[in-house]
């Protein structure tokens, strides 16, 4: 799909619209996800994904003025979600229900919100800003973040229910900053620290008992590493590292504390990654993108281009991802044959 500067201007003006916060507020029916020309029809016919992302629409050097859209994966029911110019980065929940996303409240720390996927709902996670990292377990409803108390000197977790938008303090089992995942079922806190004595270990809280444990792995952690995340089943836990300047992946077996996955991660723009929901895992390199399976001997080389700046997601056995440059923007996907447009921005 491809829209000229003044065809997006168009468009603006027709769906632009006041938010709450960030977000969008906006009266669709509940079955929006299928929107019209989505829900009727053939039932034999496979629906297609939903997708968002980040862009600058109007392609300004202003830092800050990125905003959120949403497209099918037919390349049908472009829409923007908001209006603000303020996103960091979004995330869409896996069945499409629901969107997560970082509002910048200065250079270094965010505000998060929570919305539905049509753009309408906001609600606000975090009431102070946070400059650390966090995590979401959408399928039990759960959002994690860090954070200091001055006041009391410790560092602290706070767990938000994000069906009740109740929230729950956890403090540090060292009472200091550390990297924090969510198990997918939301049932246990994950927690990688540096301790002075013993170097670098992992903690985890079941939320269920309330108690901090150390977790025995079966291999010795990383050096210098940092804690991702889990994959969408949490069999396998994923660390980054820097060792003798290069930047490494390593996937770790969750229940036997094994690597299965160790990969030099070479890519300039950072850990960028996206799971399957089989566990497959792609990363960016500068070749393109590589994807690695558990129990695989060797990653595979998937799709060799250059100047993909982030991976979006899967749908089947497709890759979506998109490529930004000053004037542009491209969101396609490949099944590592061919290469389908599904977006293209361009400040004509």
């Amino acid at each position: 799909m491809f829209i000229t500067k003044k065809l997006w201007i168009l468009i603006l003006l027709l769906t632009a619209f006041l938010i709450a916060g960030c977000a969008a507020q906006k009266d669709l029916p509940e079955e929006n996800l299928s929107s019209q020309e989505h829900s009727a029809g053939d039932n034999d016919e496979k629906k297609p994904g939903l997708v968002i992302f980040t862009v600058n629409p109007d392609f300004s050097p202003e830092d800050f003025r990125n905003d959120i859209f949403r497209v099918y994966t037919d390349s049908s029911g472009l829409e923007r979600l908001t209006v603000c110019g303020r996103i960091g980065e979004a995330w869409l929940s896996p069945y499409g229900e629901q969107i997560l996303y970082a509002e910048h409240y200065d250079a270094a720390a965010f505000k998060y919100y929570l919305m539905d996927s049509n753009g309408s709902n906001s609600r606000l996670l975090t009431p102070e800003p946070v400059a650390s990292m966090v995590d979401w377990a959408p399928e039990s409803g759960l959002f994690l973040y860090d954070g200091y108390d001055r006041e009391r000197g410790e560092w602290f977790y706070r767990l938000v229910d994000t069906h009740s938008f109740a929230a729950k303090e956890l403090l540090s089992p060292h009472n200091g900053p550390g990297y924090q995942a969510l198990t997918p079922d939301g049932s246990e806190v994950w927690v990688l620290m540096h301790d002075l004595d013993k170097g670098w270990t992992m903690q985890a809280l079941s939320l269920g008992q309330g108690q901090w444990s150390e977790v025995a792995f079966g291999c010795d952690l990383p050096l210098d590493p940092w804690l991702i995340g889990f994959s969408p089943s949490g069999r396998y836990l994923l660390l980054g590292s820097w060792e003798e300047n290069e930047q490494f992946l390593t996937v770790l077996e969750r229940e036997k504390g094994k690597p299965v996955i160790r990969q030099a991660w070479s890519y300039e723009g950072g850990a960028v990654h996206v799971w399957s929901v089989d566990d497959r895992l792609a990363y960016l390199t500068p070749a393109g993108i590589t994807v690695a399976s558990p129990g695989q001997e060797e990653p595979q080389i998937f799709w060799l281009r250059e100047g993909i700046n982030d991976l979006i997601g899967w749908e089947g056995e497709e890759i979506i991802f998109s490529v930004r440059t000053p004037q542009s923007f491209l969101l396609a996907k490949t099944d590592g044959q061919v290469e389908t447009e599904l977006v293209h921005l361009t400040d004509d």
